[in-house]
């Protein structure tokens, strides 16, 4: 029981050192300021290493420890990104998103490559073993999809005729209203605060501590760059822990732990027309100003769950009793999420520099290297007690790294995919998961296994026990080539049958593969 718990902590402690210190620190490096990178490089290379560091570190220790755990969290990872993900982005979605076509077929066509390759190599021309000039040849494939990412716009050009347009991006000149933006917008882990004991009707949580200006540019600031540099969009997991849900869905605590300030003076500023009463205009006003889009179904979901005595507007006296009901049910959660997160956030603050700080850019690569010893960390301790587990119940390693792992390293990814998605923003959802898979591919699984064969002490080859493994991956090649082909029919269009489709698709792929093993 213990280690289970140790390993979802991981989990969470893996997603905070990535989401709020490393991936900042990349961002800077590969910003005009210091490696002056182009936006599709930098989204293939140090985003990507971003987003996919604790599959590599997972592959790195699995490699060195001649288990299969990290093999398994790869490909696992994999399958988990690009079905379950994207399903879980169609079926929670407000409509059927709509994808552009070339940056799903450029990715997903190299994706597949890539595959074939590996399963050539595991499977047929060394079988059940990787040599080094494998490794190697897999490695120089992410070279050449960073070659074919920096010549994006000409190769679209020349295949079509047409100049490849971004949605407008001012990286490249950032204004300095955007940089204020930027600072104002605190860094996650400078938002959390002791929650306040007090029963009182404001929400002191994790989130009310945030004014609504700074709300606002939290929200903007996620989605900024979000097209082009792969893995930008995802929010950090303590934003996902502040704002875990929609009002609808819990009766209002989302609302309540986004406003700063008590239930009268809040009611006071919605109620526009002073006469005592909120109509729906006026609750509508309420969600746009705090940038939640809602349907008119779902205001009219939200309004009668406010309108208790259902006379057609909301009082407010129904209004104190719903807010505060609210604020108390966020103080209970905030203490929870203090109490698990204070640990970690408490560790890194005060041993890795926060680049997001203004003036505190050029530690960014301290901040870099600082992470990297942290998420190893993390990822060791990970490993170490996931196979603990599975040899104490008798799965082996690789199902482990299929299933356990590679859904728990992916679940910020997951959960930071459907909000984009519900924005509609089906391009920025997908894109990333296919993007971290190369990553992960080839570089997550080749890096480790050159070192690996280089290393004085160890065999000039890498064992892969789990010798059906490869077949497990031309089955993911096969749905892969399936969900485009359905996409590219449906007019570059996800729907939720499609979605529904493809989680029957992961949950049969782990099917097969447990019983492969």
């Amino acid at each position: 029981v213990f280690l289970c718990i140790g390993v979802l902590y991981m989990f969470l402690a893996l997603a905070i050192v990535c989401d709020e210190f490393f991936v900042p620190a990349l961002e800077e490096m590969s910003s005009k300021r210091r490696m002056n990178l182009s936006m599709d490089v930098a989204g293939a290379t140090l985003m990507a290493a971003g987003g996919s560091a604790p599959e590599l570190f997972t592959s790195l220790f699995g490699t060195f420890t001649e288990s299969e755990i990290g093999f398994g969290t790869i490909v696992g990872s994999a399958v988990f990104n690009v079905l379950f993900v994207i399903a879980m982005c169609t079926i929670f979605s407000k409509e059927v998103l709509a994808l552009t076509w070339w940056p799903l077929f450029r990715d997903s066509l190299f994706y597949a490559i890539g595959l074939v390759v590996l399963s050539i190599f595991v499977g047929v021309t060394s079988p059940e073993e990787i040599e080094l000039w494998e490794a190697i040849v897999l490695f120089a494939m992410y070279f050449l999809y960073c070659v074919i990412m920096y010549f994006n716009a000409d190769i679209y050009h020349y295949l079509t005729g047409k100049v490849l347009i971004y949605p407008e991006d001012s990286d490249d000149e950032e204004s300095t209203a955007s940089q204020e933006q930027r600072q104002e917008a605190a860094a996650a882990t400078r938002d959390i605060e002791r929650p306040s004991l007090e029963k009182e009707g404001s929400a002191n949580s994790l989130a009310s501590a945030l004014h609504l200006v700074t709300l606002q540019n939290d929200l903007q600031l996620m989605g900024q760059h979000s097209f082009r540099w792969q893995g930008t969009f995802r929010a950090g997991i303590l934003k996902l822990l502040r704002d875990p849900h929609t009002w609808v869905e819990t009766g209002g605590v989302g609302i309540v732990a986004k406003i700063a300030g008590d239930a009268d003076y809040i009611f006071r500023k919605i109620d526009a027309n002073g006469d005592g009463h909120l109509d729906k205009e006026e609750l509508k006003r309420l969600f746009e100003a705090l940038d939640c889009h809602v349907s008119p179904e779902e205001l009219t979901e939200v309004f009668d769950i406010l309108d208790v005595n259902k006379d057609g507007v909301i009082s407010e006296e129904e209004f104190n009793k719903w807010y505060t009901t609210s604020a108390e049910l966020i103080r209970i959660l905030s203490w929870t999420q203090y109490i698990i997160v204070f640990p970690l956030v408490f560790a890194m603050v005060f041993t890795i520099p926060d680049v997001r700080r203004p003036g505190w850019g050029r530690w960014c690569y301290l901040s870099f290297v600082l992470s990297i010893a942290w998420i190893g960390g993390f990822a060791y301790l990970m490993v170490t007690w996931a196979e603990t587990i599975g040899n104490t119940v008798g799965i082996p390693s690789v199902i482990m790294g299929l299933t356990v792992l590679a859904a728990g390293t992916s679940v910020p990814d997951l959960l930071s995919s459907v909000i984009v998605a519900r924005r509609g923003s089906g391009d920025m959802a997908v894109s990333s998961s296919i993007g971290s898979n190369i990553f992960d591919i080839l570089v997550g699984l080749p890096v480790p296994w050159i070192l690996y064969t280089s290393w004085p002490s160890k065999d000039s080859t890498v064992v892969i026990a789990s010798g059906k493994i490869w077949i497990s991956i031309f089955v993911l090649i096969g749905m892969l080539v399936f969900v485009i082909a359905a996409v590219h029919c449906q007019g570059w269009k996800l729907t939720k049958t499609l979605g529904a489709m493809m989680i029957v698709f992961y949950f049969a792929f782990l099917a097969q593969a447990i019983l492969l093993e």
